[in-house]
């Protein structure tokens, strides 16, 4: 179903969403829905470890505003009461960081997590801060007693379908990806399509949202404990996930490749690049690429290099070079081996990741 967030194009944009959820917050503004939304976000947060607001709210009005500035910090939202501000940062189509939270903390200063879903913050914050999840603001949306002779209620009902919607697309991709086939009657395809005006990013956060659920069933895997993945998706070519950083401590790459990166200041590392994604029209249809993916000192030559690592790495089935290299890139790959829409399943991409690495190395196993 289209709504007026997908008419108005508003989706994408994380200050709407600010925006209307702070609209929402205030007893006062047009909705006519007086105080039910803050006293249920207020039971919400009890529930999820804040103080209570409610005891605070009950003493005085509180200032709700949103992009509010103060001493130069950006809040995304803030509940001002005579005892505490209360500072929500906003998630949507994005990922927030430990640090962000760190430069807001101070007296009487009680930080709160909202994001889109259980992906939209880091491990961290979500262990060391209470975390609201869209779901819950759903969960109060439908509680709510809607006026319907209120000119504003068409907008909280159309909400309220915008977030049912989205939370559906995920759910799907963690259904779809996490059996052993993907069906052939794809409603995510077929949800987007019939929204139109899905944004470059809104794709994106799919590929996201999917390779941070990929990221966690290959951290499960025994030979893969206590690795480090590190996800973008705000890069040209697509959304990735890599290990550039380290490699995983139960895998070394095979003496041959290691004495090369040695003797020409090479690294390696492996990467997971998402092009359309789960968004391929087609089962068969490539849908991205696994790398090895390589670096070299500025002293060195990128194509020196690689030509030294192919006489180590003959191709296989599916496999292949860049037809070029830049001299002057910070990185390449290697060699890459193309990944078909079917082959996103979890376990179907988690068994290739690792056959792809023992043509380099071996696992610890």
């Amino acid at each position: 179903m289209r709504t007026l967030i997908d008419i108005l194009r508003k989706g994408n944009q994380e200050l709407f969403h600010t925006s209307i959820i702070s609209w929402l917050l205030n007893p006062n503004a047009e909705h006519g829905l007086a105080d039910q939304f803050l006293n249920g976000f207020s039971a919400l947060l009890i529930r999820k470890g804040c103080p209570s607001l409610g005891d605070e709210i009950r003493q005085g009005k509180p200032i709700i505003r949103s992009e509010a500035t103060s001493y130069k910090r950006r809040y995304d939202i803030e509940i001002q009461t005579e005892k505490s501000l209360y500072v929500i940062e906003n998630k949507t189509k994005s990922i927030g960081g430990l640090p962000q939270f760190k430069q807001y903390e101070g007296a009487n200063i009680h930080l709160i997590a909202l994001g889109l879903c259980d992906v939209s913050f880091s491990s961290q914050v979500i262990l060391d801060y209470p975390f609201v999840t869209y779901a819950d603001i759903l969960d109060l949306l439908d509680e709510l007693n809607v006026d319907n002779e209120n000119d504003f209620s068409v907008l909280v009902r159309h909400y309220r379908d915008y977030i049912r919607r989205e939370l559906q697309l995920l759910d799907w991709i963690n259904e779809y990806y996490s059996k052993c086939k993907i069906p052939d009657y794809d409603e995510i395809l077929k949800t987007i399509s019939s929204v139109g005006g899905y944004t470059k990013n809104d794709e994106r956060f799919l590929n996201l949202y999917y390779l941070e659920k990929l990221k966690q069933q290959i951290c499960r895997i025994s030979v893969f404990e206590n690795s480090k993945w590190v996800i973008d998706k705000n890069m040209k070519s697509g959304v990735w996930l890599a290990n550039y950083e380290e490699l995983p401590k139960k895998y070394s790459l095979h003496q041959s490749i290691r004495d090369l990166c040695e003797r020409m200041d090479g690294n390696l590392w492996f990467h997971i690049e998402m092009w359309d994604g789960i968004l391929t029209k087609s089962n068969t249809d490539v849908a991205g690429v696994l790398q090895l993916r390589c670096s070299t000192s500025h002293s060195q030559s990128n194509s020196e290099f690689h030509k030294n690592l192919k006489k180590l790495v003959p191709l296989q089935e599916d496999e292949y070079y860049p037809s070029r290299i830049k001299e002057n890139a910070d990185t390449f790959y290697g060699v890459g081996h193309s990944v078909i829409k079917e082959d996103l399943v979890f376990q179907n991409m988690v068994d290739m990741m690792r056959n792809f690495m023992k043509r380099f190395g071996d696992f610890d196993e």
